[in-house]
């Protein structure tokens, strides 16, 4: 039948590397590059016996993470601005989770310290 975990997370340390285009303009197109670590979590809840709720966590071996993603930063004013991006995630290990690509869409807002 084989295993099917309830979810999947996972602790990460990771250093970002942003490329930005244009800065001083209102509108900044960016690249990010990003490699670090990851420690997976692996949660399968099934039902106890006793009408609770057993939990089982395996924790595969640490791995290899990296990211590359494009974004669109919009100044509202000069400290405020709007951010969108998109990034891909890799990541792997030769632990029993093997590999496993993940895409994130993020949208934010930065505040900037004036000067």
């Amino acid at each position: 039948d084989g295993f099917h975990p309830d979810y999947w997370q996972a602790q990460i340390l990771m250093v970002d590397y942003y490329a930005y285009i244009r800065r001083p303009s209102k509108v900044t197109q960016y690249v990010v590059g990003a490699a670090g670590f990851y420690r997976p979590e692996i949660v399968d809840e099934v039902k106890a016996p006793a009408g609770g709720k057993a939990v089982t966590v395996v924790h595969p071996t640490e791995g290899l993470l990296a990211r590359l993603g494009v974004g669109t930063e919009y100044f509202v004013a000069r400290t405020f601005s709007i951010d969108a991006s998109v990034s891909g995630y890799y990541f792997g290990s030769s632990g029993r989770d093997g590999l496993t690509a993940s895409l994130q869409v993020a949208l934010g807002v930065h505040l900037y310290a004036s000067r």
